[in-house]
């Protein structure tokens, strides 16, 4: 089972033709729309269908607000912050799944005052 938070590289799959005589089909054998399921299952080397070596760039990931750190070090660790910290403090939370060494958890001083923790989550529901 895979957690998501986890980068796992898998090898790419083979690409190869099943058949040996792709060049011999009418030229637009790689271009009509018709003969799709056909090429990508026979042709897939012979039409350029092979994505070796190209890879998709990760998602960006970055904080929506500037003021992350201004609330309590509890905001990336309290289920109750949750759908705030995951909206707008993915990066300064760490929940980026990239390599990024700016996207660690904050190392913050904790606030002792609940009320001023409580006041934050109920501003968040009521402005969501």
């Amino acid at each position: 089972m895979y957690c998501g938070f986890c980068i796992v590289s898998t090898p790419p799959p083979s690409c190869a033709d099943k058949i040996s005589n792709c060049n011999e089909y009418d030229a637009d054998l790689c271009t009509n729309p018709l003969y799709r399921l056909f090429k990508e299952d026979n042709c897939q080397l012979f039409c350029g269908l092979c994505k070796i070596g190209v890879s998709t760039p990760p998602p960006s990931c970055a904080d929506k607000i500037s003021n992350c750190r201004e609330y309590d070090a509890d905001l990336c660790t309290n289920p109750l912050y949750r759908l705030f910290r995951d909206d707008n403090c993915q990066r300064f939370c760490g929940l980026c799944k990239i390599a990024d060494a700016s996207a660690t958890p904050p190392s913050v001083a904790r606030r002792d005052d609940e009320k001023e923790d409580i006041f934050f989550f109920d501003a968040y529901l009521t402005f969501s």
